[in-house]
């Protein structure tokens, strides 16, 4: 199952980056520039760079670019909840608990707090 998740990951990432290829030279920054940036950095600047009419009607949907950012931002932010939540369930299984349980016991109750799916929680 985390395969087809990764899978969607990377789909929704290629996307992305098309967008940003295209984007670029418009917006007059390297594409590289804009691939470094942190999500919501660069949302704003793409939202700030579509709030010019005369960008908007030249360079496709706006909406798609940002919910494809703001799709991967909460896919990764989910994987990384799941990921943190799997280590701590090995570490409990192992039998090798750390001196300090916040490490095993913050993922663990995280997860059953957001997580909706309960094969997870």
């Amino acid at each position: 199952e985390s395969g087809s998740v990764f899978r969607e990951v990377a789909s929704r990432s290629k996307a992305v980056s098309s967008a940003l290829s295209k984007l670029s030279e418009p917006m007059g920054k390297a594409e590289d520039q804009l691939r470094q940036m942190p999500l919501r950095q660069l949302l704003t600047e793409v939202s700030g760079f579509f709030s010019d009419d005369s960008n908007s009607s030249s360079h496709g949907d706006l909406s798609a670019v940002v919910n494809n950012i703001d799709s991967l931002e909460a896919e990764i932010s989910l994987m990384a909840t799941r990921l943190r939540t799997a280590a701590a369930a090995c570490t409990i299984v192992s039998k090798s608990l750390p001196p300090k349980l916040n490490f095993v016991i913050q993922p663990l109750m995280e997860s059953v707090r957001i997580e909706a799916d309960e094969k997870y929680q």
